[in-house]
């Protein structure tokens, strides 16, 4: 009898142990979850990684102006080059300089950079288109830091111009870019309450900017 209890005893772990050893086994494995979390995306599926921004032309909150005179007492003394033609040479940025011209009443200006190299503006022909014009008492250079120094991306002038022809009188800001591929008005901004914003923004994004018809570099 003693043993048939011990034998019934010895069957019943046994089935017990057979039992925990079937719903205890995994069927992944046991690497699975790891694998899934670090493997990249399906293709076709976008990666959340951030792209790398392309580069771009400096925005209104990293220029800056700096103005200098246009007046004839702080430029170099006028000197005549036609009968009714005139210039003076005034100081700007950085070693640029402004020649002021002016013919027959009708302003404009060239820029001369630090090596001499001259760039006219040619208003006659890109903003006031042959109406008489003045210049304003003051340039606006927009600068922009580069490695600790201060560097001309734009400049800004005001031209009054007369109403003749089919050009409409007012007090326009001309905008000029200023990079290493050359120098040129590319808008101009007509009379506004918010001309000098306009103006700002305009000069900071002008790097891309085509020139105006009748500009030369």
């Amino acid at each position: 009898m003693r043993n048939k209890i011990t034998t019934c005893v010895i069957a019943a772990l046994l089935l017990a142990a057979q039992g925990c050893s079937s719903t205890g086994t995994s069927t992944l494995p046991a690497n699975a979850a790891a694998s899934n979390t670090n493997s990249p995306p399906p293709s076709g599926t976008a990666s959340t990684a951030a792209p790398q921004a392309a580069p771009q032309a400096p925005s209104s909150g990293s220029a800056k102006s700096i103005y200098t005179d246009l007046t004839d007492k702080e430029c170099g003394p006028a000197k005549q080059t036609a009968e009714i033609s005139w210039e003076r040479t005034c100081p700007g940025v950085e070693g640029y300089k402004l020649l002021v011209q002016t013919d027959d009443d009708r302003d404009s200006i060239t820029v001369i950079t630090p090596d001499g190299q001259r760039h006219p503006l040619n208003f006659w022909e890109t903003v006031s288109k042959g109406a008489f014009a003045t210049l304003g008492q003051k340039a606006e250079w927009r600068v922009a830091n580069r490695n600790g120094k201060d560097v001309p991306i734009a400049l800004i002038v005001r031209l009054e111009v007369q109403a003749g022809g089919t050009v409409k009188g007012g007090s326009y800001l001309t905008v000029s870019k200023i990079t290493g591929q050359g120098i040129c008005v590319t808008d101009r901004i007509d009379p506004a309450a918010d001309a000098n914003e306009k103006a700002r923004a305009a000069a900071d994004a002008s790097a891309n900017r085509p020139c105006l018809a009748g500009a030369t570099r």
